[in-house]
């Protein structure tokens, strides 16, 4: 097929796509969202990635003309003010060069969003459009790469491509965000590499890293690879400069302004103590957001077909760059944040899973074509049902605040061969606890059981409070191994210890505090609002009763509502 057939086929399903994810998709920003939002509209309004007041303001009045509902709408409200009040928002700092405002995360992916944002208002359409957009563009660009790549025959083009477009970049599509940025810019580069063109794939993974820093190891994997093979002259030390360089822009533009070469580490959102085999075996195979929930048939096979060849020693070189997946997890385990925003899987295990995709590929490219097509077949097949069971564009779903189907199914009937990180407990089960406090926290199942509680350090007396013997939770002490401050206790084990919900006083004790604190709150926040409680006032006038009898109704009515929207919410999880 000619390139330009090819080039109108998929500038037709591009159109397409933006049209069909504009109309189903939310358009949230999304994690550190807000900040690559309003640096794209800094480079739109004013040529420059510093952060002005107006810049929130202008996209805030933009929206409102259009009548488009704005997403996390209190930062933007702050950063309005930004030149007035000083930095309210998190992730920006005031240079200490020019005291202008910086965020923490570099600026290179919102602006290659601007052109797009630029087109979009030109259009008089939704502006906030432009991620999807460019996130869209490089999805497409790169499928142009594979379809005219010639010494591919059309089936192999069109399995590779299957394989790239149903993969775990997929999730991130409607992410104003940067995994699908650097994903599909690794992708396109382990491709080359096993294509013989590497030092494109170093130019390609040194731009990737100029969102996500750890890719560097990536790119210095292949670099030393170069240099090794084309030796020290300075034809290839120019293209090894000119391929890589890019790696040390974000450093220097840091320390320029800044004087440290990293504002995210500096803020204490990396620490070196993280780094565990438990959380390296997290990385991987955690339930609700491992790597392996992306595409568990594509892992197991290559992890089959690896095992196989040591056996016969027959180590390729298809396998060699799955070490720095492994070297780039010593980077990313030391993110103190664990649990942080993702859609499905843990967003930096993105732009690691596609060098799997990649390496199984070119794995089993030599095959009978035969065997090639049938065991390919089955493995898109099964990543077009793993990536569309497991989102819903249409809906604002916060899955760091959720556990998914089947860590709920581990959890309610094997609840002792899951026990993931902590931080990871603690933000997902919020819909199904029962006398939750802030040192044991519990998980409970379809009905309302506790089957998993998870203790920390130096609470374990509240078992005590809970009923069960004190001197068999003193015999616990001694026993209890905690990571990072906790420890689980499941069903078997609450089971020895001779626990019995049924029992268990403190349970309606910490339900009625908890239920008091709540109702607490609501009546602040309606004091807090003049017009509210006005019209409080004013019922109690008209009915000629207190105005604290006004307040216990608005509150419970208040309650109920939010009652009823958490019921409705935790069926909706299920």
């Amino acid at each position: 097929m000619k390139k330009h057939y090819i080039l109108a086929i998929l500038t037709s399903l591009y159109i397409v796509l933006l049209c069909y994810f504009s109309k189903i998709g939310v358009h949230l920003p999304y994690g550190d969202g807000v900040e690559y939002v309003l640096i794209t509209e800094s480079f739109v309004n004013h040529g420059s990635p510093d952060l002005r007041g107006e810049d929130a303001a202008e996209y805030m009045a933009k929206l409102n003309k259009k009548g488009l509902e704005i997403h996390r709408k209190g930062d933007f409200i702050k950063t309005a003010n930004v030149g007035s009040e000083g930095v309210t928002l998190l992730g920006y700092f005031p240079s200490l060069r020019n005291n202008k405002i910086y965020g923490y995360h570099f600026w290179f992916y919102s602006l290659l969003a601007a052109p797009a944002r630029l087109v979009l208002e030109q259009l008089d359409e939704d502006i906030r459009l432009a991620h999807l957009a460019t996130n869209l563009f490089f999805i497409f660009l790169a499928l142009w790469v594979f379809l005219t790549y010639s010494k591919f025959t059309w089936g192999e083009k069109i399995v590779f491509s299957l394989l790239f477009l149903f993969s775990p970049i997929l999730w991130y599509i409607d992410w104003a965000h940067t995994e699908v940025y650097s994903g599909v810019l690794v992708f396109v580069a382990i491709f080359y590499y096993y294509t013989d063109r590497k030092y494109i794939t170093l130019l390609l993974v040194s731009l990737a890293s100029l969102q996500n820093q750890a890719l560097f190891v990536l790119a210095l994997l292949v670099f030393i690879e170069l240099l090794i093979k084309n030796g020290l002259g300075v034809k290839n030390l120019l293209k090894l400069f000119f391929s890589s360089f890019w790696i040390i822009i974000p450093l220097c533009f840091y320390y320029y302004h800044f004087n440290d070469f990293s504002l995210i580490n500096n803020e204490g959102y990396i620490d070196v103590n993280n780094i565990s085999l438990k959380r390296l075996w997290s990385f991987f195979f955690d339930l609700n957001q491992g790597m392996i929930i992306g595409f568990p048939l594509i892992f197991f096979l290559l992890v089959g077909l690896l095992i196989k060849d040591l056996i016969q020693r027959r180590v390729k070189s298809y396998y060699m760059l799955l070490a720095s997946i492994l070297l780039m997890s010593l980077l990313i385990m030391q993110t103190t944040n664990w649990n942080h925003g993702s859609s499905v899987i843990n967003r930096y295990t993105v732009w690691c899973s596609v060098i799997i995709v990649v390496v199984l590929f070119f794995r089993i490219r030599n095959w009978k074509k035969m065997t090639f097509y049938k065991v390919s077949s089955v493995i898109i097949i099964s990543q077009v049902f793993i990536i569309t069971q497991q989102i819903d564009y249409s809906e604002v779903k916060w899955h760091a605040n959720h556990l998914n189907k089947l860590s709920k199914y581990i959890f309610a009937n094997y609840p002792g061969l899951y026990n993931p990180e902590p931080q990871i407990f603690m933000g997902r089960v919020s819909l199904y606890e029962l006398s939750s406090t802030d040192s044991v926290r519990t998980y409970t199942n379809d009905s309302e059981e506790i089957v998993k509680m998870l203790v920390k350090e130096g609470a374990l007396d509240q078992l005590k409070l809970r009923g069960i013997n004190p001197s068999k939770v003193d015999s616990l002490k001694e026993q209890v191994t905690y990571y990072q401050g906790y420890a689980y206790i499941n069903k078997d084990d609450l089971n020895q210890l001779g626990y019995v919900q049924s029992k268990d006083e403190f349970i309606p004790v910490v339900e009625r505090k908890k239920v008091e604190t709540i109702k607490k709150n609501y009546a602040d926040r309606i004091k807090a609002d003049p017009d509210w409680f006005n019209q409080v006032k004013i019922s109690a006038e008209n009915e000629n009763v207190s105005v604290d009898s006004i307040m216990t109704r608005a509150v419970d009515y208040v309650y109920q509502l939010d009652y009823n929207k958490f019921e409705k919410n935790k069926r909706l999880s299920d």
